[in-house]
């Protein structure tokens, strides 16, 4: 069999041109590929930043409030409290006790009706906390569960009392009649949902404020008894 001819020299620098070209090209894809991701995450991150002080500013002017701003686990910005009470609702109800005592047959009658104003709103030992995602760029702000913050007597109507033959109205049982009027007034205002109406005031107000902004995600409040701040 004849021998086979040796591939000219031109061959073989025509495959290491062709082989040096494809590294040149995949090294090139490569490089595009990471600065178009860091880029992304960069514009990402923006994005929630950015987002993240939307949130704050609307904390700010609606409630008077400086979050600590947590993105993807890590405070941002850290939060204080510049009030330590936030009165969200007031109501004024006005309440009637009639109240007896029956001891050896004498019996006594006090008959008393009060007017308060109850406040309600958030306790805030710390700072309002507010977690942002930066790839969903969704946002959670923790507020603590609103509570009755104060009840203000206004006013006191005069009593019809009536004192038994030997069973004489004593000055601690007055007392004990406004602290039940009380009691009442508060009991009524948080059957008829008092503090579900402060948690909805305080989304609506802050979705209202958002809703002025070029908002970039979505937000959720969450009203809980208690949080663990994350690390910085």
């Amino acid at each position: 069999m004849p021998a086979s001819s040796p591939l000219p020299p031109w061959f073989w620098y025509g495959v290491a041109i062709i082989g040096l070209a494809t590294m040149a090209a995949i090294g090139w894809a490569i490089w595009r590929m990471v600065q178009d991701t860091q880029r992304g995450l960069v514009r990402t991150g923006q994005a929630a930043a950015e987002f993240a002080g939307q949130i704050r500013s609307a904390l700010q002017e609606t409630f008077g409030l400086a979050p600590r701003i947590n993105i993807d686990g890590r405070t941002h910005v850290e939060g204080s409290v510049p009030t330590l009470e936030l009165v969200v609702l007031r109501r004024t109800v006005t309440r009637t006790v009639q109240w007896t005592s029956t001891r050896l047959g004498s019996t006594k009658r006090i008959s008393a009706t009060a007017t308060f104003t109850i406040r309600a709103g958030l306790d805030l030992q710390t700072p309002v906390e507010v977690d942002v995602d930066s790839n969903s760029r969704a946002a959670t702000a923790h507020f603590p569960t609103p509570k009755v913050l104060a009840v203000q007597v206004d006013a006191v109507h005069p009593a019809s009392e009536e004192s038994g033959w030997w069973n004489r109205i004593r000055p601690e049982e007055r007392t004990q009649v406004q602290a039940e009027l009380q009691e009442s007034a508060v009991r009524d205002v948080l059957q008829a949902g008092l503090l579900e109406e402060a948690e909805v005031e305080i989304r609506s107000l802050l979705q209202r404020s958002l809703s002025s902004k070029p908002s970039a995600g979505q937000l959720t409040c969450l009203f809980e008894t208690r949080r663990v701040p994350p690390k910085p």
